[in-house]
C-alpha cells in the first residue's frame, strides 16, 4: 500500500496542493519522500492501491506498527524451527499473536 500525505501553507493553514509520497524502507530503516501529482494519487486511491492522509504525522503513525512488529518478531530461522518442533498453531499463539497484540494495526 502506497502512502501519500497533503501539505499546508504555513500562514493560511490551507492545503497548498502538494502531495508527498512517504516511502519507508523497513529493512534499512530509511525513509524518503517524493512529490506526486494529486491526479495520479487520486487514481491510486480510487483503485485501492494507496491511502491519502491529511498530514505526514498521520501517514507515519499508520505504518509505525509495521516497524515495531518487524523489530520484535523472531528471525525466520527461529520461527521455522519453532514450527517444526511445536506446530503452526503453537507458533501463531506463542510467537506471532503476542507481537500483533502489542502493536495492533491502527
Amino acid at each position: 500500500m502506497r502512502l501519500f500525505f497533503k501539505t499546508y501553507d504555513s500562514e493560511t493553514q490551507e492545503e497548498d496542493g502538494v502531495i508527498w509520497e512517504l516511502i519507508q524502507d523497513l529493512d534499512n530503516g530509511k525513509e524518503t519522500q517524493t512529490i506526486t501529482p494529486l491526479d495520479d494519487v487520486q487514481v491510486l486511491v480510487d483503485i485501492g492501491e494507496a491511502k491519502l492522509y491529511d498530514s505526514d504525522t498521520e501517514a507515519r503513525s499508520s505504518v509505525a506498527y509495521q516497524a515495531n512488529r518487524q523489530r520484535e518478531y523472531p528471525s525466520i530461522q527461529d520461527q521455522l524451527d519453532y514450527i517444526y518442533h511445536n506446530s503452526i498453531t503453537k507458533w501463531k499463539s506463542d510467537m506471532i499473536k503476542p507481537v500483533k497484540d502489542a502493536h495492533p494495526k491502527p
